[in-house]
């Protein structure tokens, strides 16, 4: 396989087509390449300066590359084809560095120009530029597509897409070769098949090795490697039927171009084979039959004639008739005569022409080794005579036989060309059946002596070409040889048998390709049949598979939509068939759940629509999501203009928004009273709406009109304030003048149990007056002494005074303090009540257990938390508990003595320092009493900046 360090730049030129088809590929080609160039034109624009430059460097070492370190294959596989390709070794290599650096339209050009090179200096193929191209464009788009997914990112590595774009552009390059050979369609199909597919092993070496060395490249220059961001969805990948045609489709492909190879590789092995047995037997027949009988016929013929004693008679015309009367009687010789001693003609027959008897040198050579005594007989190598016919001619010495002494010289000269019998039926057996080929003999010299061109007898010829491997029941040896036209021939040369002669049948490869022809197409249409079978079957088969996967895929897509109606129809027992039956049960209860949900929904529209509460829910980002009739109503607002706003863009009221912004706990209620623009006031409810993993989603409130009662309790308030400042003093006197009665004379035990009854009412009377009075006080904000204040300190203080009562009835009275707790502003006397005020609640319903006070920071709130393991509180109660003068009543409560205002005290002191109060109760479970007052007041610390 010859190398050439760099190959000939002379008498560039592309050879015409042999066919019409060729001048349309071309026209095909050139529009296909302008479309390329136009569709990746963006390539070119991004290139700016430096990668113009760039692009003219690879082009022109593409145009190097291509003619040079490169090999001439010698294989004689191709056929029919002006010059088999040479291969350059680095001619990819400028080629892939554009694609990896420049993109698939530059790579085209590049790959063009080398193309171009190659077309016009090396193989001389129309179309050979276009191959090139192909590869580049190729090479380009793999290496610089952004499709997703693990194959494709495969694909962009510079040694998986060179030969992968090496094997694609390979598969056109039937048409170059095609375009060259002539003669019918199946004969040049396998023609050209068979040189592509020779040519197939060396295009994917020249792929790998520029993509070795590209990647490479790229691994020790990670910059040079494109950045591909691989986010489209690949072609196959929207739907299941593309996924599996992608996948099933080159493979039928492969299967079937592997199927066509082998079938037309066997085809051409076959023919091969065949034709070289019949050559073989051929040449055979005449090198081990009919050419030893020839020779040995004709040196037994004169054998026998040497022995007559009549030629040996001293009578000239007794020699004279026995020549004669032999010649006539054998049609093997053309002349016959004898010779004397002295090489003297003595008789010869038929007549000799008037210019004599002339010896050839061969002759001549022969008789002087036989009058040596070297041999008795001799037969001399083909001639011709000076007349121009090529004879051979046969020797034998006339002996005494008695003494044995030479006595003379009988010459036989044989005819070698058709007008001897024997040689023209030897010429017609060594000529091929198929009417293609010769077949001649040539003589120990190596010249030709028997041939059907009678211009070549004597003509010199020697084996040529490479041997093929022949079969052992054969003597000779095959060669396959190209001659100077580029025609590719067999050629089978045997030994004739116990001579020096060899037989040579020469017949040309278009034999061969017409013999595989005959034995493949047979092959061919029952393949190109089964593969249209199969692949319609697969294609059926595929789609049987995909329908009722797509029928499911619309079904979830209207399921998606919230489209229930359609029916799942799939049927079968298999697994789609179970899923479709699945997806069908899904549908339904899905329909089911829905529309009990929908009827659920009805309900609750319609109890939201009907109740006198106003209700708002708002999302996790304080937007507002539901507003029935009656908070429209309520606020002035129209739910369907105002949902999804932000709830202070959709309703301006300042308290409503801190209610629903407020921080609270996940079982923790906010309540607030909301005053609204025209006077009215409502009364709030906020919790917090926690999706099933305890994460909050939003808030929800319902708020109640309480004006009625507000009003109320201003009169309330203002009868009680009044009736408080006017009982005092009666009062007053009252339990003077009781504590006086024992003054005045003895009483019994049943008058002292009397006024003792009396004092107790008139104390109880002047605690609730003294907690109304505190009441008005706190309120009206008289005698508050803010100040900072130590919470824990003063709840210590309390669970110290109260705790004596807490033995008396049994109960564990438990304090939880952190390490540190901040100082707050307020007043220490009115913040230690309203300790006290709960945690002697939780002392007096409880009748057994525990009382726990726990003190905890809480955002910006100090939290004193009292919870008991009391009777609890219903849910209807806890509404109006902080209510003044409002007790549960209740089988369990009536004996607990009180006034109903200790949580009232507390609310009003919890509000006075800008905190809140709230419970959390289980009926019959417990309760815990928060209250939670600011670390810092409103003002305190630009006054502390101030001080």
């Amino acid at each position: 396989m010859p190398f050439y360090w760099v190959g000939s730049w002379k008498n560039p030129h592309f050879t015409s087509p042999l066919r019409i088809e060729g001048y349309l590929f071309l026209s095909l080609h050139l529009i296909i390449l302008a479309f390329v160039l136009y569709r990746w034109r963006n390539d070119f624009r991004r290139l700016g300066g430096r990668g113009i430059f760039l692009l003219l460097g690879l082009v022109l070492a593409a145009a190097l590359l291509s003619n040079a370190c490169k090999f001439h294959p010698a294989s004689e596989d191709a056929v029919l084809v002006p010059a088999r390709p040479d291969l350059p070794l680095l001619a990819g290599l400028p080629i892939l560095l554009a694609a990896s650096l420049l993109g698939a339209g530059p790579a085209t050009l590049v790959a063009f120009t080398g193309g171009m090179v190659r077309g016009l200096f090396e193989s001389h193929l129309i179309l050979r530029p276009f191959e090139i191209a192909v590869f580049g464009l190729l090479v380009g788009f793999l290496i610089r597509q952004d499709y997703a997914g693990r194959l494709f990112s495969i694909l962009r590595q510079p040694i998986v897409a060179s030969l992968l774009a090496a094997l694609l552009a390979w598969t056109i390059s039937f048409w170059s070769f095609y375009v060259y050979a002539a003669g019918p369609f199946l004969y040049v199909y396998i023609s050209s098949f068979a040189a592509a597919t020779g040519y197939l092993p060396f295009t994917l070496l020249e792929g790998l090795i520029a993509g070795l060395i590209v990647q490479a490249l790229l691994l020790l220059f990670p910059r040079l490697k494109p950045v591909i961001e691989a986010q489209r969805t690949p072609p196959y990948g929207y739907s299941l039927n593309r996924r599996l045609l992608f996948f099933v489709v080159p493979l039928i492909l492969a299967f079937i171009l592997a199927l066509f190879y082998v079938v037309n590789v066997k085809a051409i092995q076959v023919a091969t084979g065949q034709t070289i047995a019949q050559m073989a037997r051929d040449a055979q027949n005449m090198a081990e039959e009919r050419i030893p009988i020839f020779l040995l016929y004709g040196q037994a013929t004169l054998q026998g004639l040497a022995r007559n004693e009549d030629l040996q008679s001293e009578s000239y015309q007794v020699r004279q008739d026995r020549l004669e009367k032999d010649g006539r009687s054998s049609a093997f010789f053309r002349q016959l005569f004898l010779l004397d001693n002295n090489l003297a003609l003595l008789n010869i027959y038929p007549e000799s022409p008037p210019e004599g008897l002339t010896l050839s040198s061969e002759e001549v050579a022969s008789i002087v080794k036989i009058i040596g005594g070297e041999a008795a007989s001799q037969r001399t190598p083909a001639y011709r005579l000076p007349t121009g016919e090529l004879v051979i001619s046969f020797i034998e010495r006339l002996e005494d036989a008695a003494t044995g002494e030479l006595r003379g010289i009988l010459v036989g000269r044989a005819d070698m060309g058709e007008s001897n019998p024997t040689m023209r039926g030897i010429l017609a057996g060594l000529q091929p059946a198929t009417g293609e080929g010769l077949g001649f003999v040539v003589d120990e010299r190596g010249y030709i002596i028997a041939h059907p061109d009678p211009g070549l007898l004597l003509s010199s010829w020697t084996v040529e070409g490479s041997r093929l491997p022949s079969s052992d029941s054969f003597s000779g040896e095959t060669y396959q040889y190209t001659d100077e036209n580029g025609e590719t021939r067999l050629v089978y040369h045997t030994r004739v048998l116990g001579q020096p002669w060899s037989v040579v049948i020469m017949v040309p490869y278009k034999v061969v390709m017409d013999l595989a022809v005959e034995i493949s197409v047979p092959l061919l249409i029952l393949l190109a049949l089964m593969t249209l079978a199969v692949t319609a079957l697969i294609l059926l088969v595929i789609s049987h598979l995909t329908r009722p996967l797509h029928t499911l895929a619309e079904a979830s897509s209207q399921i998606a939509q919230g489209d229930l109606t359609a029916q799942v129809k799939v049927s079968g027992e298999d697994e789609v068939g179970r899923l479709g039956a699945a997806f069908e049960q899904m549908r339904v209860k899905l329909k089911e759940s829905f529309e009990a949900i929908e009827r659920e929904r009805g309900r609750l529209k319609a109890i939201l629509d009907s109740t006198t509460d106003a209700i708002l829910v708002t999302d996790s980002r304080g937007h507002l999501m539901l507003a029935n009739p009656a908070a429209e109503h309520a606020f002035g607002i129209k739910a369907a203009e105002v949902v999804t706003r932000p709830l202070a863009q959709a309703i301006a009221n300042k308290p409503l928004e801190q209610l629903f912004t407020r921080p609270a706990g996940d079982r923790e209620a906010i309540v607030e009273e909301i005053p609204l623009p025209d006077g009215r006031t409502l009364y709030a409810s906020a919790a917090t709406i926690a999706d099933g993993d305890g994460r909050a989603i939003g808030r929800v409130a319902v708020m109640r009109d309480i004006t009625a009662l507000k009003e109320l309790d201003a009169m309330k308030d203002v009868f009680v304030a009044t009736v408080s400042h006017d009982l005092r003093s009666p009062l007053t006197f009252m339990r003077g003048y009781v504590t006086m009665i024992p003054t005045a004379g003895t009483l019994n035990e049943k008058q002292r149990e009397f006024i003792n009854k009396i004092i107790r009412g008139i104390d109880q009377m002047s605690e609730l007056i003294d907690d109304l009075l505190d009441i008005g006080r706190i309120e009206a904000g008289v005698g508050i002494e803010m100040a900072p204040c130590e919470v824990g300190n003063l709840v210590k203080m309390v669970v110290a005074e109260l705790s004596g009562r807490a033995e008396a009835k049994n109960l564990k009275l438990q304090l939880e303090l952190p390490p540190t707790l901040p100082p707050i502003v307020g007043d220490k006397a009115l913040i230690k009540r309203a300790v006290a005020n709960l945690v002697d609640n939780a002392i007096k319903y409880t009748p057994e257990g525990s009382v726990t006070v726990r003190v905890r920071e809480r955002d910006s709130y100090l939290v004193v938390s009292v919870s008991d393991t009391g009777i609890g509180i219903a849910p209807a109660d806890q509404m109006r508990l902080f209510e003044k003068f409002y007790r549960i009543k209740r089988r369990d409560t009536i004996r607990i003595k009180g006034t109903g205002l200790g949580l009232a005290i507390v609310k009003s002191i919890a509000e006075r320092h800008n905190g809140k109060a709230w419970v959390e109760s289980k009926l019959g479970e417990g309760s815990t009493f928060h209250l939670a007052l600011p670390k810092e007041q409103p003002g305190s610390r630009s006054e502390a900046r101030g001080a």
